[in-house]
Order: C-alpha cells, then structure tokens, then sequence
C-alpha cells in the first residue's frame, strides 16, 4: 500500500512497474492518463492500472486529494520513469 497526500496541481512523473496497481480516491478530483485514455474522476472511486502501463495522475481539485495505491504484490518492482507528467502541474 502507498498512501498519498496530494497538493493542487502535483503528482509523479510519467512511469511503469511491472504489477498491477489500483488507486483508491478517498477525497478529490484527480486526472488520470493510463496507456493512451485521459480521463478524470472524483472521489470516491477506483482505478484499476495494468501492469507495466505508462500512467500518472495529477490533483486537479482545490483541496489535498487523498488516495491509496494497491499493488498485487508485496513488492511493486522497478519503478521507471518515463517522462514528465504530461498533464502539467507542478
């Protein structure tokens, strides 16, 4: 589990891991990018991430957003960068 704690604007770097990975939005509104599809949610919800599927997010909301990542195993692997967050922000 990683927990999240967002400010406006913010959020990783374009990247992969090798294991499925799902975010639980507890509060917020967040933009998403997974593989090619751009979308955004507002809590709460779910998104489910693909293994080794280049994705980010930003918090596009006007308060701290607040999720949890679930990963499908005890060790998510290697964390690589791909990019800049392409959805601007900080």
């Amino acid at each position: 589990f990683v927990l999240s704690e967002t400010q406006r604007g913010g959020g990783p770097p374009l990247h992969t891991h090798p294991v499925e990975e799902a975010h639980v939005v507890l509060s917020g509104r967040v933009k998403y990018t997974i593989n090619d599809s751009v979308f955004t949610v507002q809590a709460p919800y779910i998104v489910k991430i693909p293994p080794n599927a280049p994705h980010t997010f930003m918090n596009v909301s006007d308060t701290i957003l607040n999720l949890v990542g679930v990963f499908g195993q005890d060790d998510f692997g290697p964390y690589k960068p791909i990019g800049d967050n392409p959805l601007g922000g900080k």
